[in-house]
This record gives structure tokens, C-alpha cells and sequence, in this order.
């Protein structure tokens, strides 16, 4: 004989959000539309926006050290200030964040699906491109731990590297307790 469940808390919690959910898929734009448009166009703007200042602050650092290609330039210099302090792959993070808020703005489910397509090519590309700067710039690994490939990231790993064992095994023994 099998045993019987009663539906329970979460059974009508689940329920009524998924109809909720699906009311508000049928009927939002039509009720929403025009504000939910206008919040979009503004999130997508400011974020072209930010997309575009990160962009030219990384070409105006880069300088004579601006190339197409992923190889380091003979002669150049591993440059680790301004926004390269924080991230390694200003360019690109500008124009994924170009192509995400152009998405966005326009409300485009194609536009969004070329944005992720973009992100994986630059992915594959700087990761690439690290290869290359590793066997040139010794210092790039300590950098790499430092900073973001395309977000800043590398402070809560600059915390942990700046430890001492002795802070380190505390922390580990801390841990279990």
C-alpha cells in the first residue's frame, strides 16, 4: 500500500508562484510595457556607457603597447596601473559591456544571444593572449592573481596571499571550530 502526501506549504507556495509568473509573462507588457521599456533602455545606456569609458581608458593607457594581436609587442612592457590594476582585459570587458547594454537597450534576445557569443570569444582569446604574456612577462602570474580577467577580482586573493603562514594556519585551524 502506498503511502498518500498531502500538498504542503511549499506545494501552494510553488503553485502560486508559477501562476503568478505566468500572469505576469501574459499581461506585464501590456500593463508595464512603456516603464518596463524605459528601465531597460536605461540600464542598457549606462551600460554601453560604462562599456565604453572602461574602452578608452584602456586605450589611452595602453598606448604604444596597443596591439590587435593576442602576442605581446617586442619591446613593450607588461603595464599593471590605472584600470589594468584591476583588470587584465580592459578592451574586451568594454566591449562585451558594449554589446550587452546595445542587447538590453534594445530589449533583443539575438543581440543578447551575440553578447554571450562575443564573451566566449574573448574568453578563448585572452586566454590565449595570458599564455603568451606568462612566457614573456615573469611577473604576469602575480599580476594574474591580482586582478580580474574581465571584472575586478583579485582583491579578495590579494588578501589571502598577503597572510602569513602562521595567519594562514590559524585560519585553517579556526575553521573546524
Amino acid at each position: 500500500m502506498s503511502k498518500t502526501l498531502r500538498p504542503g506549504f511549499w506545494d501552494y507556495l510553488l503553485v502560486t508562484l508559477q501562476f503568478l509568473l505566468l500572469a505576469a509573462y501574459l499581461f506585464l507588457p501590456e500593463l508595464y510595457g512603456d516603464y518596463l521599456r524605459q528601465g531597460l533602455q536605461i540600464i542598457g545606456g549606462l551600460t554601453m556607457l560604462s562599456g565604453s569609458v572602461v574602452l578608452l581608458w584602456a586605450l589611452l593607457q595602453l598606448r604604444e603597447n596597443l596591439r590587435v594581436f593576442p602576442t605581446p609587442i617586442v619591446g613593450g612592457h607588461l603595464v599593471t596601473k590605472g584600470i589594468f590594476r584591476w583588470i587584465r582585459h580592459p578592451i574586451y570587458s568594454g566591449i562585451i559591456f558594449m554589446a550587452l547594454g546595445y542587447a538590453i537597450y534594445n530589449s533583443s534576445f539575438n543581440h543578447l544571444l551575440m553578447a554571450l557569443l562575443i564573451f566566449l570569444f574573448f574568453y578563448i582569446k585572452a586566454s590565449y593572449e595570458e599564455e603568451r604574456l606568462a612566457q614573456v612577462y615573469p611577473e604576469y602570474a602575480g599580476y594574474k592573481l591580482r586582478s580580474g580577467m574581465f571584472l575586478p577580482g583579485g582583491a579578495r586573493q590579494e588578501e589571502n596571499h598577503s597572510k602569513t603562514d602562521k595567519e594562514k594556519n590559524e585560519d585553517e585551524d579556526g575553521a573546524g571550530e
